[in-house]
């Protein structure tokens, strides 16, 4: 067998071969994409072809073939990060990037595209696609020479690294942290459920025969673990422990990401200022972003402080009242706030996490979930076999109404300390184009499973559900042409977040809270009254969550516009952006950039603000469901919108499918503002 055909990443299949994929072929795969890459890229530079069929779906398939290889890549360091594979992604990561860059900067490709922008025979979406590809590579520097071309280079190489090391510190710090529980009193408060989810933890990882009843019990700094514990437990002091480690995760050795931060914006700034742009956020919002410059972003974010700034003083005051109704005569501390919120929220609203749980184990969120979709973009999803890189993942096919295969999907739920990414996400290994159908995986970091009870999810985890598989049918009912604007693509990057929050406006109604709540012990979905109080808490503190936004989103804008990083500290800009923002400042040790994985790992950098955006965006755009029918309306959201994303520009699209230009009007009233 050739080398090409026994390796897993290379091997042409419609879907990833996991089960013999290991960290030893990630180095000959990636030599081999390099070395046929360039093949293919000396090939259409010298080719005479002037046509878009010889220019650019030749850059088509060469796209294709880097996503087969790559993203399997991706996705086990971020899923399966053990040593062996870490050391081989690091290994391979600056040719990779040198490889990106060298497509981009390609002189004679480029001036075949901008050739192509004259040919007045190619569709709107062609020439969508090809103006993508002509914007793409004057970001990446087509245009420079010399020296500044030899450091633009050198600074896309190292700011990957800076990334890659940046998530490995945040996984690290993150597994680094255990607080082990021995005490009854160290319990108080906490549930049965969690109890049980704590004991099996310490059973897992330090490899006890820990019981529920009697412990010990193991809290870490994942979100299963750390969030509940923090809701929950009557204990102050251990509160106040747990949230200082998760306030200042990764900011001290061996996992220090404070010099990783300042490296990292200073780089930026200087890339941009090698590109013509006087900061980074002006790069980037020039750079296929709906807003397009900072100073709309600015008016979106003074709009929504504007009209939450009173009503953020007035929730705090309401729940330090509370706090001290209650007993606590301490004042409310950031240690204390997710336990009386919770309090609070479930003596307003007679509803509690714990209690909500029961109804939502997550076959049956999946089930209802699945069931939506069905009906609302007239598509069949089935669980299917497939290779896959741990026993918890599943994989189901999507098809239409007459069985045909659109596309595939993988889905990881749970929590893996030490070895997984924090937070959900999605992954894309296969885009959409004649010869391919899109494939595509959702990730999630649920409680797992306990002692035969299935996992059971609370609301937050059920819209993070939502949200994610949002961006997974994007992907996968594209009706893009070329694997450059299929799904995600090819979409403005604060736009992005459109079909996900979308979703999420599902899970407030009543008859998809009927379809995906099944009680674990009784069977009985939810009843009708726990349905409306849940949608009254929706508008519960809704000021407050908004102003967290605006408290990520404007830190970061700041960070990459008037920020010197060899001159401020990034913690101080920080602290100023709260006290503008937030109803209590944060604590002096806070370090919270130092696992804002989003701006400096991700792919978030000068546009956080996008969720905010996105999300006026998807509440005017959902609002025509309250106008007829569900299936109707869901059909004209996927022809005229969700399907068409990346094929034109998103106001040209939203316009034709709604009337008129958006309005923030559904964004505020959702929020009872």
């Amino acid at each position: 067998m050739s080398a090409q055909l026994s390796n897993p990443l290379l091997r042409a299949t419609d879907v990833p071969l996991f089960d013999e994929f290991k960290p030893e072929h990630i180095a000959p795969a990636v030599e081999h994409l390099i070395t046929t890459t360039e093949a293919s890229l000396k090939a259409l530079e010298e080719d005479g072809g002037t046509s878009f069929q010889d220019v650019y779906l030749p850059l088509d398939a060469i796209d294709a073939r880097i996503e087969q290889v790559w993203m399997p890549v991706v996705n086990m360091q971020s899923v399966m990060n053990t040593a062996p594979l870490r050391k081989a992604y690091e290994q391979v990561l600056p040719r990779y990037v040198a490889m990106s860059l060298r497509i981009k900067q390609s002189k004679p490709i480029y001036a075949k595209l901008q050739a192509l922008l004259e040919d007045g025979s190619l569709t709107e979406q062609q020439r969508h696609v090809v103006n993508l590809r002509v914007n793409d590579a004057k970001m990446a520097g087509i245009e420079l020479e010399g020296e500044q071309h030899k450091r633009f280079n050198a600074i896309t190489a190292e700011l990957s690294q800076l990334a890659s090391q940046f998530s490995n510190n945040c996984i690290d710090a993150r597994k680094s942290f255990q607080m082990v529980l021995t005490l009854p009193a160290e319990t108080a408060g906490l549930t049965v459920d969690y109890l049980r989810f704590a004991a099996q933890k310490h059973r897992d990882e330090l490899k006890s025969d820990a019981h529920a009843e009697t412990g010990p019990w193991l809290v870490g700094l994942d979100e299963p673990s750390c969030l509940p514990f923090m809701q929950y437990s009557e204990c102050r002091e251990l509160r106040a422990k747990l949230y200082r480690a998760m306030i200042t995760a990764a900011s001290a050795a061996p996992y220090d990401n404070r010099d990783h931060i300042r490296t990292t914006l200073r780089l930026r700034r200087e890339l941009a200022s090698l590109l013509g742009f006087s900061t980074f956020a002006d790069m980037r919002l020039a750079d296929h972003m709906m807003a397009a410059k900072p100073d709309n972003v600015l008016l979106l974010q003074q709009r929504l402080r504007a009209a939450t700034h009173a009503q953020v003083q007035a929730e705090h005051a309401e729940l330090t009242e509370f706090a001290r109704a209650h007993g606590q005569s301490e004042p409310v501390g950031h240690h204390d706030m997710f336990y009386w919120v919770r309090r609070m929220s479930e003596e307003r609203f007679s509803i509690s996490d714990n209690e909500l749980r029961r109804y939502l184990p997550l076959p049956k969120v999946l089930e209802g979930m699945f069931s939506l979709c069905e009906e609302l973009f007239a598509i069949k999803i089935e669980a299917c076999q497939a290779q896959v890189w741990h026993t918890d993942v599943k994989f189901y096919r999507v098809y239409d109404q007459d069985h045909k295969h659109l596309a595939s999907f993988y889905l990881d739920p749970y929590s893996r300390s030490g070895l997984k990414n924090s937070g959900a996400w999605v992954t894309y290994y296969r885009s959409r184009n004649p010869d391919t159908k899109p494939v595509t995986q959702v990730t999630c970091n649920f409680s797992s499973p306990v002692e035969g009870m299935p996992s059971l999810l609370n609301f937050r985890d059920v819209l993070t559900l939502f949200h994610e598989f949002g961006h997974a049918v994007h992907h996968m009912l594209t009706v893009a042409d070329y694997n450059y604007n299929s799904g995600a693509s090819g979409v403005e990057w604060d736009v992005v977040e459109l079909p996900s929050q979308f979703m999420e406006n599902f899970c407030y109604q009543p008859d998809v809270l009927k379809s995906i709540s099944c009680h674990v012990e009784t069977e009985t979905a939810m009843p009708d009254d726990i349905i409306k109080r849940l949608q009254k808490h929706k508008q519960f503190r809704a000021a407050s969550h908004i102003a967290r936004q605006l408290y990520f989103g404007t830190t970061d804008l700041r960070l990459h516009t008037d920020f010197d990083s060899d001159r401020d500290d990034p913690f101080a800009l920080m602290q100023r952006v709260a006290s503008e923002t937030l109803a209590l400042q944060p604590l002096p040790e806070d370090r919270f950039l130092c696992s804002f994985g989003h701006i400096f790992a991700g792919g978030y950098a000068a546009g956080y603000y996008s969720y905010a955006w996105a999300e006026v965006l998807s509440c005017d755009a959902f609002a025509l469901f309250a106008e007829g029918n569900d299936q109707q309306a869901g059909l004209r959201y996927l022809n005229m919108l969700l399907s068409r994303l990346g094929c034109k520009d998103t106001a040209e699209l939203y316009r034709q499918y709604r009337g008129r230009d958006y309005d923030i009007g559904a964004f505020l009233a959702s929020y009872g503002l």
